[in-house]
């Protein structure tokens, strides 16, 4: 997706640093309404800062919409008739056609919009839509805006979002650590933690929808081996047992990952089961939080992902 503007460090853009991108791919890919209106006030301070790429700008206009909208958001306070989302959204169908189809026209000879959606891979019933919103004697209905709306964001975070992280990482950019003064290892700035985190539990959540076991404990594997601290591993694992309860279809997927991510990481990391154990058993009480830690536990437990649990 050229037009997105993946552009690497070194070209000037509207983000303090790419820490802070991440931040925002953190609020805008968050479960709670609260991180992603905070994700979409950053989006708008890098508008005020210069020119915010294509991808960006729309995935904070879509989600923006989308806290507002009832059907997406039952607890909103917002005061936006059926008409205004119908208005907001169709704006939304059309600036993002804008930016990706119409910038993609070469040569003297104009190509049609279906025949460049066809071939940059972008979903040709949007460019349709587009042509709905934009000339036909009534606006396209909520439903299919809806739609719209929900796979603008697919589509957005696969080609740019994952995409640019993706590049981003393999150049080491969110690699940078610093000392921990307490037991001299190298601990993860806490922003970088947390943004770790949201990616691993992003992938768990693609589970069953394209991704399977096996590469997501290949994906685990990978990410938490550059981890210099065993410490910052454990806490991460912890955090993704925060989110999911075992005792559930999904949860006993998420458990084949954990155990498979630990049998490797314990290889080089002796002690990383041990002590993820201790830290579940330290977490149980009468609590859903508790109770679910014991949970994890158990499930651990029986997949022997702790080694010496029991002692």
């Amino acid at each position: 997706m050229a037009s997105a503007g993946t552009g690497l460090p070194g070209k000037t853009l509207p983000w303090a640093d790419w820490h802070e991108w991440l931040r925002c791919y953190q609020g805008l890919s968050g479960q709670s309404v609260k991180e992603k209106l905070e994700a979409v006030s950053l989006v708008d301070l890098w508008r005020i800062r210069g020119r915010v790429p294509v991808a960006v700008d729309i995935t904070g206009m879509v989600l923006q919409i989308m806290c507002h909208d009832p059907y997406f958001t039952p607890e909103t306070t917002a005061q936006v008739s059926l008409d205004e989302l119908q208005q907001l959204y169709s704006l939304a169908v059309i600036r993002l056609c804008n930016g990706v189809i119409d910038t993609e026209q070469k040569g003297l000879v104009a190509q049609s919009q279906d025949s460049i959606a066809r071939r940059i891979g972008f979903p040709t019933w949007l460019v349709e839509l587009r042509h709905e919103a934009t000339h036909g004697s009534t606006l396209p209905t909520i439903h299919v805006l809806r739609m719209a709306a929900e796979s603008i964001l697919r589509y957005l975070d696969k080609n740019y979002w994952s995409r640019q992280y993706a590049q981003l990482d393999a150049h080491g950019v969110f690699a940078m650590t610093q000392p921990d003064a307490d037991n001299g290892d190298v601990r993860l700035p806490r922003g970088a933690s947390e943004d770790q985190c949201m990616l691993l539990r992003k992938k768990l959540a693609a589970l069953g929808h394209g991704v399977g076991v096996t590469e997501a404990v290949k994906y685990f594997t990978s990410s938490l081996s550059k981890v210099a601290s065993t410490d910052d591993i454990r806490e991460m694992l912890l955090n993704v047992t925060q989110n999911v309860t075992p005792a559930t279809e999904r949860g006993a997927s998420v458990v084949d990952v954990l155990a498979g991510a630990l049998e490797f990481l314990e290889v080089k990391r002796p002690g990383l089961g041990r002590g993820l154990a201790r830290s579940l058993l330290e977490r149980v009480d009468d609590t859903a939080e508790g109770k679910r830690s014991m949970q994890w536990f158990e499930a651990l437990f029986r997949r022997s992902a702790m080694s010496g649990a029991k002692e």
